[in-house]
């Protein structure tokens, strides 16, 4: 297994920050386009599309920000190609399904399994940055080191290491609450100016 680095884990920490904020942000535009014809809910192919474009590019502008390195990989996939050690680590953003506590992602013509870079002078590894959607438009993220497919008629990646991104706590519940007590603590007590006019 090949760990991703502390610092470059932390990193997409950040990028899966913006990204859930950005998408949870938009989601109701999605929805909103799908109302402009009822064709676009026959299935969920629309869907589909609308929102992997909303991540997809809140992920490259966020990798940016962080002076990371966003490009394009086969088949118009979005992936960073960032130092890990002595190696290179290729991370493509893949949207993954969780079954149980399986993290599935489908395995196609694009994946890739590592090996030399093309001038040979380093190791590449390949990881996934994959996101899962739960209730209400929820999205959560992980990053994962792709070890190979399994077999069958519907092939999934494998993974070695793991990491998942931490969702943030939610906002509801907090509340401010006033001191009861009728004292402002001298707040409450009139300017030097006004004692002198009531004089």
């Amino acid at each position: 297994m090949v760990a991703l680095s502390s610092d470059l884990v932390d990193l997409l920490g950040g990028v899966a920050l913006d990204v859930r904020e950005e998408f949870e942000a938009s989601a109701g535009s999605v929805t909103a386009a799908l109302e402009l014809h009822p064709a676009f809910t026959d299935n969920n192919v629309p869907r589909s599309a609308l929102v992997r474009t909303i991540i997809a590019r809140e992920f490259r502008s966020a990798a940016g920000r962080r002076g990371m390195n966003p490009r394009s990989g086969l088949g118009g996939a979005v992936e960073l190609y960032e130092p890990n050690g002595d190696e290179y680590a290729i991370i493509r953003l893949r949207g993954a399904e969780l079954v149980g506590e399986e993290l599935r992602v489908i395995a196609n013509s694009g994946s890739t399994w590592g090996g030399l870079s093309d001038d040979g002078f380093w190791r590449e590894v390949p990881y996934v940055f994959g996101f899962t959607f739960g209730e209400n438009d929820s999205v959560s993220f992980f990053v994962a080191e792709v070890i190979g497919q399994s077999e069958g008629a519907v092939a999934y990646l494998e993974f070695g290491w793991t990491h998942r991104f931490d969702e943030p706590a939610p906002r509801g519940g907090a509340s401010f609450t006033p001191d009861s007590g009728d004292s402002l603590d001298g707040w409450d007590l009139p300017d030097a100016g006004d004692v002198d006019k009531q004089a």
